[in-house]
């Protein structure tokens, strides 16, 4: 028909970023860029909308045995909590590039504590707690003749971790907590199995758990117990407390002792280093 109006459609494009840093993975549906120690995450030509987990160092396990200096003092340790858990969804990253730290997990050649977890300014998570400080999770209970018998337990962070367990007479230290649940004694508080399917695709975590809690040491040579699923550091007797597994957040054991003041001091075990992962779909991405 004359006079007839015609259009013309514009077709708009939407720039894809590309990202790069830490260790590349996949499964059917997404990329992981997994962190073990501290790097860079860099995103260029675009925002990146992702998921990212972000777990603390855990906390070291409380040492056991009759100190001296400056005093003489009776200590039980409780086991370590674990380090702050948290998946951050949905995340709006600009082009840039990122500083990726990986806490440590406490030992007692520096620091007790965990040390914290974070995307540049973006995520973040509390290193574990241990002895009298709290952290992402909180320590177990234990027992110190000059803090009035029983100290802690820590009571976590909401949001990133649950308390530890508390102490149970002469028997057990408490255990610290973990991410998916609180301490007992003496066992550690569970790590969480809910993220099983980033744990395959990454090869890490323990057993499809990440952040469990240390377990409390055991007094007067009680026998073994469980501990936490997560690669929380096992209790021990008069001996140093179990290590947790790297890069899982997880608390260190604790020492318990008996009543034997030529004791030696024995040191609980060194929490499990953090992990970053940043998740996001493999259409997202250039």
């Amino acid at each position: 028909m004359s006079g007839a109006l015609s259009f013309t459609l514009a077709t708009f494009s939407v720039s894809k970023p590309t990202v790069t840093g830490g260790t590349l993975t996949s499964d059917a549906t997404y990329f992981y860029r997994t962190f073990t120690s501290s790097s860079n995450l860099v995103v260029s030509g675009g925002t990146l909308t992702a998921d990212c987990m972000v777990i603390a160092g855990g906390g070291a396990g409380g040492a056991g045995g009759y100190f001296t200096s400056p005093y003489t003092y009776i200590y039980r340790g409780a086991g370590g909590g674990a380090g702050g858990f948290k998946v951050f969804s949905s995340t709006s990253i600009p082009s840039a590039s990122y500083v990726i730290t990986v806490g440590a997990g406490g030992d007692f050649s520096s620091t007790t504590l965990g040390s914290s977890s974070s995307i540049g300014s973006l995520a973040s998570t509390t290193g574990g707690g241990s002895y009298l400080t709290n952290g992402g999770s909180g320590q177990g209970q234990g027992y110190h003749n000059f803090h009035g018998g029983t100290i802690g337990p820590g009571a976590g962070i909401p949001g990133e971790g649950n308390a530890g367990g508390n102490y149970s007479g002469a028997s057990y230290n408490g255990g610290g907590g973990g991410a998916a649940a609180a301490g007992s004694s003496p066992n550690g508080g569970s790590g969480t199995g809910s993220y099983s399917s980033w744990a395959t695709a990454t090869t890490t975590g323990s057993g499809g758990y990440y952040a469990g809690g240390g377990q409390g040491g055991r007094n007067y040579n009680q026998g073994s117990a469980q501990n936490s699923n997560g690669a929380g550091g096992a209790g021990s007797f008069e001996s140093a407390g179990g290590n947790a597994a790297p890069n899982t957040g997880s608390g260190g054991g604790g020492v318990g002792i008996s009543t034997n003041y030529e004791t030696p001091v024995y040191y609980g075990g060194n929490g499990g280093s953090g992990l970053v992962i940043v998740r996001y779909l493999k259409t997202a991405v250039a």
